[in-house]
């Protein structure tokens, strides 16, 4: 994977500042799926992620990609749906530009954990398919060791009954600066706070968020629409060592912004994305 501009026309460097804006918006959970819509990003996802900052603000969208995903693979190879303008932090980072010359996004490599508890866990900034199926204890500790931090999402009936407990079992044993909650747009409109965010936002003065679309057309549209906004610019020179920091550091301020999906929306969501799941499945088989 390349470590500095990308080669060709779309490589050139085009002078980003280092410290670029006094505000970051990051939707820290966005999965990104072949038969997504490209065009999506620019018309709903950049607009939307823009409006919530009030402002100027950096873009960042961290792609936590399940072990059957490649794309941020596909996009740093040239083969993506969108022309990278620059690589960074070893290659870990992506920028696309807008082609009508506005302010671009970041694109972050991550990874979707599923632990040997079926605990998932996100990883920001690294891919190490070693990690997937071992015990949650082991992934913390090891992407800790790498200075990768680690997200626990929340999830429709993940973070209940025997995993709920485990999961409360994790944010005791780690401190917060290394295991952290993140929000979810799945997480129904009314419905109260879960009760591991809500005392790792009592610890820690924060709350992360992310949107975690579901792999079938048309949930690209929910990119952005739920997402954390950090009280701090991103260096552009190391944007991954920038939004690390920024993660771990509880004096920078963190909160959602954007909106959840309503609670039918949220069903409709769900049963759409097991109906594809299904119909995946049986082709495979066939």
């Amino acid at each position: 994977m390349p470590a500095g501009p990308c080669s060709g026309p779309a490589g050139r460097l085009l002078g980003i500042p280092e410290m670029s804006r006094a505000v970051l918006i990051a939707d820290l959970h966005v999965h990104w799926h072949r038969d997504y819509d490209p065009a999506c990003l620019r018309r709903d996802v950049l607009p939307r992620l823009r409006r919530h900052s009030g402002g100027a603000a950096d873009i960042v969208l961290c792609w936590t990609e399940a072990t059957r995903c490649r794309e941020f693979d596909r996009l740093a190879a040239g083969q993506g749906p969108w022309p990278v303008v620059r690589a960074a932090s070893g290659g870990a980072v992506m920028r696309i530009e807008d082609t009508a010359g506005d302010d671009g996004v970041w694109i972050v490599r991550g990874q979707q954990i599923v632990t040997a508890e079926r605990i998932e866990i996100l990883a920001i900034g690294v891919r190490n398919e070693t990690l997937e199926g071992r015990p949650a204890d082991e992934v913390i500790q090891m992407l800790h060791q790498i200075g990768a931090p680690a997200l626990i999402p929340w999830a429709p009936g993940k973070w209940w009954g025997r995993r709920g407990r485990l999961i409360a079992a994790l944010f005791e044993r780690w401190p917060p600066d290394v295991l952290m909650p993140a929000d979810s747009s799945l997480r129904p409109r009314g419905w109260p706070l879960p009760r591991h965010l809500r005392r790792w936002s009592a610890r820690w003065g924060r709350r992360l968020a992310g949107s975690d679309p579901l792999a079938f057309p048309g949930e690209e549209r929910h990119i952005g629409r739920y997402a954390t906004k950090f009280e701090s610019s991103l260096d552009a020179s190391d944007p991954l060592a920038s939004l690390t920091a920024m993660l771990r550091d509880r004096d920078v301020a963190a909160q959602p912004v954007g909106s959840r999906s309503g609670p039918w929306a949220v069903v409709w969501r769900i049963a759409r994305h097991m109906w594809a799941t299904r119909l995946e499945r049986h082709r495979v088989a066939h």
